[in-house]
């Protein structure tokens, strides 16, 4: 399998991959279910490689 060049953008400034300019350091991401993840719209998933910023 062949993948494309993508760019990660973020705005979770309190994760340890965030970096000035709203980026993701990683070079791919795991987007996981929240808890009501049958409701269809966008806003039910989210980043499953956050991180806290520890200090």
């Amino acid at each position: 399998m062949e993948y494309g060049t993508q760019t990660i953008g973020c705005q979770v400034t309190s994760c340890i991959f965030y970096t000035d300019g709203n980026h993701c350091r990683l070079n791919s991401i795991v987007v996981r279910p929240t808890h009501r993840s049958y409701a269809g719209t966008a806003g039910e998933s989210f980043c499953g490689n956050y991180a806290p910023r520890m200090g």
